[in-house]
């Protein structure tokens, strides 16, 4: 009865760890540029390869698929750099204010 229920506890910790290992490799593949090999943990970072590197070798859906994640990613530096400037404002007037305030 023990080997009974060793069998059934280990089935299923089995099979979890093998569907982890089967969507591992082709999440990886799908991040691999097709044109020179190289690999990206993201695919909107193979995209972004793609219309950079190998702009000739796009299809008009690519091209499409570019011009998204480029404008994604230029609104994104966009609120980064607002951010950015917004905290180094803050602290030049803190320590500006640090400053009268020990200083005065």
């Amino acid at each position: 009865m023990t080997e009974t229920t060793r069998g059934a506890a280990e089935g299923p910790t089995d099979a979890g760890v093998d569907a982890k290992a089967d969507a591992t490799p082709e999440d990886s593949e799908s991040s691999v540029c097709r044109v020179c090999g190289r690999t990206f943990p993201e695919p909107r970072l193979l995209v972004l390869h793609r219309g950079v590197r190998h702009a000739g070798a796009l299809t008009d859906e690519e091209k499409e698929a570019y011009t998204e994640a480029y404008r994604d990613e230029e609104a994104a530096l966009h609120s980064f750099r607002i951010r950015a400037l917004a905290v180094l404002v803050v602290l030049y007037f803190g320590v500006l204010f640090l400053y009268i305030g020990f200083a005065g």
